[in-house]
């Protein structure tokens, strides 16, 4: 073969350094043409990018992403108004003071900050920011705990409603679905995540594998409701990677229908609560197994909470009555008759007026 043929040549050493650093030159140059329009546009570039991974690659429930839209378009209009473009703390701290003048509860103020740490901490795993810039957001000192749960007599008439749909799988699932949430205390969307393979017959429990915080924990299967489930799998035919609460085309159900399926049991039997949605089921089920003498410790494992203190702080009124008891039964003043005590201070009572120290 001849030695001149193009195979076998040997490039030029100047020409391979002149188009290795002509070639260097230009990607450098295109990453901070690319750096340049992100900073330009920085905020939405971010808000566009989290949007993106809530609609596509999240797997977050309706009423979840529109909140956090809601918040986000929020923010980008207080931002646009004051023509910033970077996120940063501040300005995070100035769209919360603009929510506290406008009078937003303390409620809608802890979601908001909540959301926005959310928020940060997606551009933080991206390496899009170095540090979460809602972290150090001070939240408002919230209400009193005055939860709003249904009682016993309110969650039996909501379950025993007598809804009719024209698909009938609907009647079967809406009423599964409740029970077990009243009867486990789990979430709403960790019920609505639970799958066929997450039932075991065997051991009665339920696998929850979307856990708020992304810890997976068992609850036990109620045995009430065991032969329920054991019979709607097989009239479904249903296999192990099938949701178990579904709708007529046998495609899990979004947490919207679940909403207004309640919201009509509740018209239906007249419960007039406008602000207790299914979670009231959760804390019905917690409050009712602490009033009948159930372990704290047991009902913050059932309910998945991280710490024991969330369910003592929650759930505190609920042992109202044990108090009262313990006090008036066990304190020793408490055991001093009311005479005694009336006869005790009737002569104060009485010259109370004469007093040298009343003005």
């Amino acid at each position: 073969m001849d030695s001149s043929t193009p195979a076998q040549q040997k490039p030029n050493s100047y020409d391979y350094v002149y188009e290795k650093t002509i070639r260097f030159f230009y990607l450098k140059a295109n990453q901070m043409r690319q750096k340049s329009i992100l900073k330009q546009n920085q905020l939405k570039e971010y808000a566009a990018l989290y949007i993106r991974y809530l609609e596509k690659d999240g797997d977050f429930a309706p009423g979840t992403i529109k909140l956090r839209k809601t918040v986000l378009n929020e923010l980008l209009k207080f931002a646009q108004k004051r023509k910033i473009t970077n996120l940063s703390e501040k300005l995070l701290q100035d769209f919360i003071s603009l929510k506290k003048k406008e009078k937003r509860s303390p409620n809608t103020i802890v979601s908001y900050i909540r959301e926005l740490r959310v928020f940060c901490n997606f551009l933080l795993k991206k390496g899009l920011i170095s540090e979460n810039f809602a972290k150090n957001i001070k939240k408002p000192r919230l209400p009193s705990n005055d939860l709003k749960y249904f009682s016993l007599e309110e969650v039996q008439k909501i379950l025993n409603a007598k809804t009719k749909y024209k698909y009938k799988i609907l009647n079967k699932t809406y009423p599964l679905y409740l029970k077990l949430i009243s009867q486990t205390g789990m979430r709403r969307n960790e019920g609505r995540m639970l799958d066929v393979k997450d039932f075991d017959f065997n051991e009665n429990t339920i696998h929850i594998r979307f856990a708020k915080g992304g810890q997976s924990r068992l609850v036990p299967l109620p045995e009430n409701l065991k032969e329920d489930f054991k019979n709607w799998f097989k009239q479904r035919r249903a296999q192990p990677n099938n949701p178990v609460f579904i709708g007529r085309h046998n495609k899990r159900l979004n947490g919207e229908a679940f909403r207004l399926d309640f919201a009509e049991r509740k018209k239906l039997v007249g419960i007039d609560k406008k602000f207790t949605g299914i979670h009231g089921l959760r804390h019905f089920c917690a409050s009712t197994l602490l009033n009948n003498g159930v372990p704290d410790s047991i009902v913050s494992k059932l309910l998945g909470h991280k710490k024991i203190t969330t369910t003592l702080n929650t759930y505190s009124h609920c042992k109202i009555s044990e108090l009262q008891e313990a006090v008036n039964n066990n304190h020793p003043l408490s055991k001093e008759s009311k005479t005694e005590t009336q006869t005790e201070m009737e002569p104060y009572a009485w010259n109370i007026s004469k007093s040298p120290y009343v003005y």
